[in-house]
């Protein structure tokens, strides 16, 4: 649970994802870049063994997850990780 953002460039610059894991299995997801802020959309999460599932609307993403180094990793896949860091 959390707020977790992960930070990627894109064409040079920063592109930061934003998700939000409540305790009720709620879910929070937007973008935020230089130039503009996505509305954020509701949704889904949940964990069964090491996979972590979030559906948004019709978008149902399930892959593996871990924690390394107290940033979530996901997806937990060799050459797609991505490393969420904790902001809240």
């Amino acid at each position: 649970m959390g707020h977790w953002r992960k930070t990627t460039i894109v064409f040079g610059s920063p592109k930061d994802e934003h998700l939000v894991l409540r305790a009720d299995g709620a879910a929070e997801n937007w973008v935020v870049t230089a130039d503009s802020r996505s509305e954020p959309v509701t949704g889904r999460w949940s964990v069964e063994g090491k996979t972590l599932t979030l559906s948004f609307g019709d978008n149902e993403n399930s892959s593996p997850f871990t924690f390394y180094e107290g940033q979530l990793v996901f997806p937990n896949i060799p050459n797609r990780r991505g490393f969420w860091e904790k902001i809240e």
